[in-house]
């Protein structure tokens, strides 16, 4: 359990967070609870990442989720795409206590809110197929992105 098992790393990773929110305009970040009110999901965007999105060209995200957390037991999420010169660029991080529809769901709108509703034309998935047409559950653009195996 994350609050209960690591309460001072989770204290101090949200204020951490808090913190970097506050002293950068461009940097979004989002905690979600479960119903006992433990924290379940994390959304970090990098500061810079902005600038990198709305520069870039293409448009195209790595949604990898196939890290998982040793001390709170959580998948690590990254958002990666690619520079003008071809190097990988993380643009944002999650945590995810679960992996299930909607735990991704959230961090893709979590993303769109982010970056500004500039909304990636491709997203690559390792492993299994992302099924972005059940991730929100309502019809929004995320329905219509792309997705290669």
């Amino acid at each position: 359990d994350l609050i209960r098992h690591r309460e001072g790393d989770s204290e101090a990773m949200m204020k951490y967070l808090t913190k970097l929110k506050d002293e950068n305009v461009d940097v979004h970040v989002k905690f979600g609870t479960d119903s006992e009110g433990r924290i379940d999901k994390i959304f970090y965007q990098r500061p810079g990442a902005w600038e990198h999105w709305s520069n870039g060209g293409a448009k195209v995200i790595s949604f990898d989720s196939t890290h998982g957390t040793v001390s709170c037991g959580m998948k690590l999420c990254f958002f990666t795409t690619l520079d003008k010169f071809h190097n990988n660029k993380v643009l944002a991080v999650a945590l995810v206590r679960n992996e299930y529809v909607a735990s991704f769901a959230w961090c893709f709108e979590e993303f769109r809110i982010a970056f500004k509703n500039v909304d990636p034309k491709v997203i690559l998935r390792e492993g299994k197929e992302l099924q972005l047409k059940k991730l929100t559950g309502k019809r929004t653009n995320l329905r219509n992105f792309f997705t290669i195996l």
